[in-house]
């Protein structure tokens, strides 16, 4: 399934004593877990484990076979492997949501303690990969691999529930929006990921899986993500016996940076019952 190594990899473990859990942190797109760093300090009572996945960060790739979720789920799975670890709590941001979707599929259910889903990209049980075709959206995504500043402009834009709110100056926003688009500029290699007949393909894996969720699940949506659309993610876990759905007020597809306060606690009271 892949062919570059866990070695190969920058990763992040951190041990602590008398440790709460441990904690498997899954990035998103075009992402890489330095990002976070700042976020996951919090959780100072788990060991904390990540790793850039191939292609992201500066872990390299063989070739494009690695480029995809189902990969990446079976490169976490190694990673895991490669720990010892015998109980995990999956925390997944966007598609490291929809990583883990798939990851704790590939898993022993007594292996997977619980599972924080933020925004994941995740799709609905009769899922159609026909219809998923022309969904705009889909098409709306390949701007995240950005042909110009506008591109980026754009998809910053759809972040955020309001990003010029958020950054509370134009220098603070243009600043951002620079930093954002040239992180994106060694990446063009990811755009193999947004072929739409792949993301049917996975799309269907991920929404299999999603029915195959046993551990506990605390699902974060951001109140209007414009990203990964709130409703349609609402509605892709409707019902589902394992998952706990907490909609964060005034936030989009970053309600870790846009409402913290809310979103730890709910976090906390989710891992501490």
């Amino acid at each position: 399934m892949h062919k570059t190594k866990i070695s190969e990899c920058k990763q992040l473990r951190i041990y602590v004593p008398e440790p709460k859990g441990n904690v498997v942190y899954l990035h998103g797109f075009t992402s890489r877990f330095e990002n976070h760093l700042k976020n996951l300090k919090n959780l100072k009572d788990y060991n904390v484990f990540a790793i850039n996945i191939p292609g992201h960060g500066e872990s390299p790739f063989k070739d494009e076979s690695e480029l995809n979720s189902e990969a990446f789920a079976h490169f976490y799975k190694e990673f895991i492997e490669e720990l010892k670890l015998d109980k995990v709590i999956l925390y997944g941001i966007s598609m490291g949501g929809g990583i883990a979707i798939i990851l704790q599929s590939l898993l022993p259910k007594d292996m997977v303690e619980k599972i924080i889903l933020v925004n994941p990209c995740s799709r609905k049980k009769d899922f159609d990969p026909q219809e998923y075709l022309t969904n705009q959206n889909a098409n709306d995504i390949s701007k995240m691999i950005p042909e110009s500043i506008e591109d980026s402009k754009e998809i910053v834009n759809r972040l955020f529930y309001d990003a010029k709110s958020f950054f509370k100056t134009q220098e603070n926003y243009d600043l951002y929006l620079n930093d954002y688009y040239k992180s994106l500029a060694n990446l063009k290699h990811l755009k193999s990921m947004l072929d739409l007949k792949l993301r049917a393909r996975i799309g269907k894996l991920n929404s299999q899986s999603i029915q195959k969720i046993q551990a506990p699940t605390l699902l974060i949506v951001g109140e209007n993500d414009k990203l990964v659309p709130s409703e349609k993610t609402i509605e892709n876990f409707k019902d589902h016996p394992h998952v706990k759905t907490i909609i964060i007020p005034k936030t989009g597809h970053m309600p870790h940076l846009e409402n913290p306060f809310v979103y730890w606690s709910q976090i906390f009271d989710f891992l501490n019952k």
